[in-house]
């Protein structure tokens, strides 16, 4: 199984400019609905993985996240893991990052408003 990183986690490690490459993994309708993503995130298009993944850089530290953490972020670091061994997927997604930093937003309207930029400075 693929290793989790949390909020916290993550947070942190953005705060000390640690080398990590911080993907957005969200379905390409949910990103469409909420195009903001975590400060110094890419999108990238999880059906796609196959064919984005061959330009990252062979042993950079990777997170992915999508909505949840769930399916989609995991599929994609399973895919990922074996030129990214170090791969880790966001525990709980882009909403437990709301939810954490408590940036008031229901998460029964997640899809209604737009997300608000995860910068570690919360």
């Amino acid at each position: 199984m693929t290793a989790t990183i949390t909020a916290t986690e993550l947070k942190t490690s953005l705060a000390q400019k640690n080398h990590i490459q911080v993907i957005d993994v969200r379905r390409k309708a949910d990103f469409e609905k909420s195009p903001e993503t975590i400060a110094g995130a890419v999108w990238q298009d999880p059906e796609n993985v196959a064919e984005w993944s061959k330009t990252l850089p062979k042993g950079q530290d990777l997170v992915v996240y999508c909505v949840r953490g769930g399916s989609v972020s995991q599929g994609v670091a399973t895919a990922l893991k074996e030129n990214h061994p170090t791969v880790r997927f966001l525990d709980g997604g882009i909403v437990l990052i709301f939810r954490v930093f408590h940036i008031k937003i229901s998460v029964a309207t997640i899809y209604e408003k737009r997300y608000t930029q995860f910068t570690g400075n919360v």
